[in-house]
């Protein structure tokens, strides 16, 4: 039976093995629509189509007089669009916005009912409860507001004054503040772990200096758990 690989799931905790190329294909949103677009212009009466139609099996001549026709067409549809959009609001305006919009509502939930309803009627939720452990008091409740800050070190700095059952000779035996740095962190923590009587042979200067490389080695996981 191997042994368990661990490398990997220590080095998940750093950001030092972190990888910056990312081979994976990006889909953004302007990519999708243009698919979409594409595909829409390939379903059903297009106005691509339309021109083939006109202008396909036909000479130069006739075909140069269907494309301004075709042009012409546009022009007139766009002319007609904008002047029935003036007039829509010209007799809109003295009506009011809600009174319109509560009409077509009217005559819109008439003729279908669910189509005037609010969105998300028709969904389905879940109110099932999940059991949730209950939240711990942070060790800082006691302390004023003022003195609350962000820093890590400092924290940990004042839950090792603070804490009770800890001699002043155990404090001492770290020989150094946490003040440092992430290392003095990361020292301390092994010289606990050493002083449980785990691993009497390595000293905490080895144990230490074992973990960073680790961290910080380009070599893959299982490499470094197999030495």
């Amino acid at each position: 039976m191997s042994p368990p690989r661990l490398t990997g799931a220590l080095r998940s905790f750093s950001n030092v093995s972190k990888k910056e190329d990312f081979t994976e294909h990006l889909h953004d949103l302007k990519t999708k629509r243009l698919k979409r677009r594409e595909l829409f212009a390939r379903e059903g009466l297009t106005w691509q189509k339309i021109v083939h139609f006109c202008s396909e099996d036909q000479d130069k001549a006739k075909r140069q007089a269907a494309n301004q026709e075709l042009k012409s067409l546009l022009l007139a549809a766009k002319e007609i669009a904008e002047a029935s959009c003036v007039c829509v609001a010209r007799l809109v305006a003295p009506l009011g916005e809600s009174r319109v919009e509560n009409f077509i509502q009217t005559l819109c939930s008439r003729h279908n009912p669910q189509r005037g309803s609010a969105f998300g009627r028709n969904i389905v939720f879940s109110y099932d409860c999940y059991t949730l452990d209950p939240l711990e008091d942070l060790p800082c409740s006691g302390i004023d507001e003022e003195d609350v800050s962000l820093d890590f070190i400092n924290f940990l700095n004042n839950q090792q004054s603070g804490r009770k059952g800890v001699s002043e000779g155990e404090l001492s035996s770290s020989g150094r503040s946490l003040s440092s740095g992430d290392g003095a962190i990361l020292r301390t923590e092994v010289e606990k772990y050493l002083n449980g009587g785990n691993m009497i042979s390595s000293s905490p200067e080895e144990l230490c200096t074992s973990l960073f490389e680790m961290l910080a080695s380009r070599r893959s996981d299982d490499e470094l758990q197999n030495e």
